[in-house]
């Protein structure tokens, strides 16, 4: 698995599907684990996440990133379980907990219905 610059290992699992983080010289160009997994399910058919595991290489349970939060949330607010390869902590919050008053497609909705409502004015 693929871990150049962090230096550490990321693991993720959803519904069957275990990815790694795929680092890039281009930070930008990184694909987390959790963008990976959730994007590999999704090609699969699945379209509903009840949990999510996060397992890294580090002394402490990781958590997702704020950009892997946001992407998650769109799916729905799934149970995150967090834990580490090197010890026995396991921590667990949901997506609101982790990312709370998050910009959901609900708040899109809302958007599009106030829009329509002022061209209708």
């Amino acid at each position: 698995m693929w871990k150049s610059y962090v230096r550490h290992l990321l693991t993720v699992a959803v519904v069957g599907c275990v990815e790694a983080n795929c680092e890039n010289a281009s930070y930008g160009g990184t694909i987390c684990a959790e963008r990976n997994a959730i994007t590999t399910a999704l090609s699969r058919g699945y379209r509903k996440f009840k949990a999510i595991a996060v397992v890294t290489e580090l002394e402490e349970p990781g958590s997702p990133c704020g950009m892997c939060r946001q992407f998650l949330i769109e799916f729905g607010d799934c149970r995150v379980i967090m834990g580490s390869s090197k010890s026995d902590q396991v921590n667990e919050a949901s997506l609101a907990e982790l990312l709370p008053n998050a910009f959901t497609p609900a708040a899109l909705e809302t958007h599009e219905e106030d829009a329509k409502e002022d061209e209708d004015d």
